[in-house]
Parts: structure tokens; C-alpha cells; sequence
């Protein structure tokens, strides 16, 4: 987790678990009735646009020299632009709606005025709520950013701070700032408080799931509220809050009027974090609606063409690993924005994949047929994603299941591999090293499309394609390749399989 530069001090406490726990460190506000209030007080102070900037901002380190090493080196190098994060005005919204949310969260809740006392009266809550942020949701197709945004406005929080003195008086108290947790997949409520005790396990070392464990349902939404209000939670997200539509409508209305009232008798905001198909939770019956929206549901778009788009292109543009890297021109720009939507996680992959392509075929230079190619052969199933939010269609992107993150790592690994074992092979003794070429690969340094890799072979004659193949020897490479193509196997691993592709110390 990036780690925000304040003058909180970092301590180590080993009775306690993962999270960053911080020595409180006293900041006195600006903000009148933010004053006196240990638990915000404790809190970085209120940060400029700019200063909130700097702090999400994250520019991997770029060695221009490293075009010049040997591609299975520089494949690795791609994954840094994973790392990347340019903010805009999406984050720094996001950002302040989530500051806001923490410091409202603890008026309510203060223990050096009595408010926390009154927060149990019947008379004060109303009063209570007016003072208290209320959360939010964050909504968009699930790749285009809205969990990593999320996440990265968390991380200038230190998640668990330890109180050991305030204004003279011993004051041993651990308050734990921030809390994420995901809505399980098949929605149930019973996995959702055994994922909320989990993860405060995790981070402050109790065993809170220990003693929840063999509790009903009514102990456990109990317990959460306690768990809350003893370590005064600043504010819980939920993330998959989509999961819930598969829910039995008996779990999904439980959960959805709990959550009201972590907000309404505990004071508590909720971030809800889903796709388009979670804003049918939000209709009619359920009064999440009103309360989720208290400080306004927020839209996470994708990034319009513009001003936006031109400055995240300017700062991932300059991590090309190819050994010719291309001016940004117009056409690559647009051709970029035509196969991403001017969604940034996709966007990114494209370019790591692209970079990938043009090492793998020696063409070491980006063009927009060289884009497009890649966007043809792994974004075809965000096709209706895509052209959805092309054209605005919000009924339609309502209906589109969760999409499955585009997997670079396992792409590129591949490609990795297969030029490790090429250089491999080149350095054995007696080893052929002219005219070889990993299958996949096409040494041209033309653009490459998917009508470069090979096909299987067509069969004139059923019987005679049996004859061949059955007199075929078992380390033949058309024998092996024919079995890899029907099996769907990797031909590498194929021909490891086969005993052609040996390990090099074998022969040292």
C-alpha cells in the first residue's frame, strides 16, 4: 500500500496484524467543528487539489537504456506500466468525497465532548445523522478503474491509528480508519459479516471470526455494529456490490435496510462500489437508494477524448520498451481511444500487448494496424462492453455481466517463455540457429495479424491423415504440433512433453 508522507510516525506493534498502523500525530484543523476531536484531528491534514494530486500520482521509474537489452528482459519491463496511476478530476472528486465522508463520520462520535453517548439517544440521532456523512456509490463497468481509484484515495489514510495521550490525558485506544471488504459472490449475508470480521482480523490482530463463528445471523450484524463503534471504523467500503442481485430477496433486503442503519444509529458511511447491474438494488423497496446517495453517486466514466485522454497519453507514452519507439501521433491516439473507450485499464494493456507483439515479430515500432491486431485478437469479448458505452446506452450496460480483466501477465509470460527457450536452443551445442522460429512467431519485421500464426493443417482424406500420422515418429514436430492443435495444449509445453525441448543442464 503507497504510504503518504505526513508527520504521523510509522511504529510497529507486533501484537497486531497487516494494517499500517501509525503513532497519532495531532494536526489542528481549520475546520472549527473539527476541533478538539482526536480521531480527526489524527488525520493527515485537508489537502489542496494539488497536494492530493501528488499524492495519488504514481510514475513508475523509466530507464531509457533498457530498450537496449534483450527482449525476454524487456517483456518484464512492460509490467511496470501496470503500476502507472495519472490522476484527473475523477480521483481528486472521489478523493475529497471520501475525506469529507472519514472527518464527518467521527463529529458523532467523539469521546472527549460526550458525543458518543449521546449517539444512543433516540432523541439525538436524527440530529446525529444531519452531522455525519452518509457515503455513497461509486458505479461503472467493472475494468475501468473505479476499485484502483478507491483504493488509492484510501492509502493517504493511515488505515489504523494508535492514540496513546491527547491534550495531556492518557487516552491507549486503537482507531481503525478505513475498512474494505467485498460483497460475496453468490451475495449471502452470513459470508458478508464473516468477510467483515475477517478483514479486521487481518489488520488489527483480533479473532473476532473465532468468536462470531458458530453465531446466528442476528448476533453477527450485532457484532459488526459493535466491532464499529469499539474501533471507531471511519467509514466501510463495499466492493462486488453487484453480487447482490443474485441474492434471495429475503438476504438482499436484510442487508441492503443494515446497512441504513450502520449509517443512521452508528453514523458510519457506506461506500458501495459495483457495476451498471447493481443500480437495480436501488429502486422502490430499499431505502439504500436515498441514503447511499447523501454525498451523490458518482459515476466512474471512462475518460472522454480530450484534454484528459491527451495528458494520460503523455505520461504512458513514454514506456516504450521497443527498440524504435513511435512518436505519439493523432492516429495512434484515436486508434488507441477507438479499441479502449478511453477506459485506462484497457487502454494500458493494449499498449503493453502491442509493445509485446512488435518484440516478439521484430518489427520493434508501434503503428495503428499493429493496435488494432492485438485489440482483434484479446478484446473481442469486451466488444459489447465497448460499443455499449460507445454509444451511451445505460439500459444496455445495466444487462452486461461482469467482464473478466484482460490477463496481460499470463499473455506476455508466454511470449517470455517462448523467447527464453529460442536463446536456449541458439546456445546448445550442435544446435541449429539459423532460420529458427518460436511457433507464433513470424521474423519478418512486418506487421504482424492473426493470419500469421499457424493453422491446422486441412485433411484431404480421413484415412489417410490416420496412415501419415500413425507412422509419424513420436518426437516428429508435425506429430506433436497436430496432437498440441487437437488437445489445446500449449505447443511448448508440448514439445517439453515430447522430450524435444530439454533443460539446459543437461548438456553442460
Amino acid at each position: 500500500m503507497k504510504t503518504h508522507k505526513t508527520e504521523q510516525k510509522e511504529i510497529s506493534l507486533p501484537a497486531y496484524g497487516a494494517g499500517r498502523i501509525v503513532a497519532a500525530e495531532y494536526h489542528k484543523s481549520e475546520v472549527p467543528s473539527y476541533r478538539r476531536n482526536p480521531f480527526i484531528e489524527a488525520l493527515p491534514p485537508i489537502f489542496s487539489d494539488k497536494e492530493i494530486y501528488k499524492s495519488l500520482a504514481n510514475y513508475p521509474e523509466f530507464v531509457v537504456e533498457s530498450r537496449d537489452q534483450p527482449t525476454h528482459i524487456r517483456l518484464h519491463h512492460l509490467f511496470t506500466l501496470l503500476e502507472l496511476i495519472k490522476p484527473d478530476h475523477r480521483h481528486i472528486q472521489l478523493f475529497r468525497s471520501i475525506d469529507i465522508a472519514i472527518r464527518r463520520s467521527y463529529l458523532g462520535r467523539n469521546i472527549v465532548d460526550g458525543s458518543l453517548h449521546k449517539l444512543h439517544s433516540r432523541v439525538e440521532r436524527k440530529a446525529n445523522r444531519k452531522k455525519s456523512g452518509t457515503g455513497f456509490m461509486v458505479i461503472g463497468i467493472s475494468g475501468i478503474g473505479k476499485t484502483t481509484a478507491v483504493g488509492a484515495a484510501l492509502s493517504i489514510f493511515p488505515q489504523v491509528v494508535f492514540h496513546s495521550q491527547y491534550m495531556g490525558l492518557e487516552f491507549n485506544f486503537i482507531q481503525l480508519v478505513w475498512l474494505k471488504i467485498d460483497c460475496p459472490y453468490d451475495g449471502r449475508l452470513a459470508a458478508l459479516c464473516e468477510g467483515f470480521f475477517a478483514a479486521v482480523d487481518d489488520v488489527i490482530g483480533t479473532n473476532y471470526s473465532q468468536i462470531y463463528r458458530r453465531s446466528n445471523i442476528g448476533e453477527k450484524l450485532l457484532g459488526i455494529k459493535t466491532v464499529v463503534e469499539q474501533h471507531r471504523i471511519g467509514i466501510l467500503v463495499i466492493d462486488e456490490i453487484q453480487n447482490l442481485v443474485d441474492a434471495r430477496g429475503v438476504e438482499r433486503s436484510t442487508l441492503l435496510n443494515y446497512l441504513v442503519s450502520l449509517v443512521n444509529l452508528v453514523g458510519i458511511p457506506v461506500i458501495l462500489i459495483g457495476t451498471y447491474k447493481a443500480l437495480t438494488l436501488f429502486k422502490g423497496e430499499f431505502r439504500m437508494a436515498r441514503r447511499s446517495s447523501g454525498e451523490g453517486a458518482q459515476e466512474w466514466h471512462r475518460i472522454d477524448k480530450g484534454d484528459d485522454w491527451s495528458a494520460f497519453l503523455q505520461a504512458v507514452w513514454k514506456y516504450q520498451y521497443i527498440r524504435k519507439p513511435s512518436p505519439l501521433s493523432d492516429e495512434l491516439s484515436n486508434a488507441l481511444y477507438e479499441v479502449s473507450q478511453g477506459i485506462t485499464d484497457v487502454a494500458i494493456k493494449t499498449f503493453m500487448l502491442a509493445q509485446s507483439r512488435s518484440m516478439q515479430t521484430g518489427m520493434e515500432s508501434l503503428t495503428v494496424n499493429l493496435i488494432r491486431s492485438v485489440a482483434k485478437d484479446h478484446l473481442g469479448y469486451l466488444k459489447t462492453a465497448l460499443d455499449a458505452l460507445k454509444s451511451k446506452d445505460l439500459d444496455k450496460l445495466k444487462t452486461i455481466e461482469d467482464l473478466r480483466p484482460l490477463d496481460v501477465k499470463e499473455l506476455i509470460e508466454a511470449v517470455a517463455m517462448d523467447i527464453e527457450i529460442k536463446e536456449t536452443i541458439t546456445k546448445l551445442p550442435n544446435a541449429p540457429n539459423e532460420n529458427l522460429t518460436v511457433v507464433g512467431e513470424a521474423n519478418t519485421g512486418e506487421e504482424p495479424s492473426s493470419d500469421d500464426f499457424p493453422k491446422k493443417p486441412r485433411k484431404t482424406k480421413k484415412s489417410a491423415s490416420r496412415r501419415t500420422e500413425s507412422q509419424l515418429d513420436p518426437s516428429d514436430l508435425r506429430g506433436i504440433f497436430r496432437e498440441a492443435t487437437r488437445t489445446k495444449k500449449d505447443f511448448v509445453v508440448a514439445l517439453r512433453a515430447s522430450g524435444v525441448i530439454v533443460p539446459i543442464d543437461r548438456w553442460v
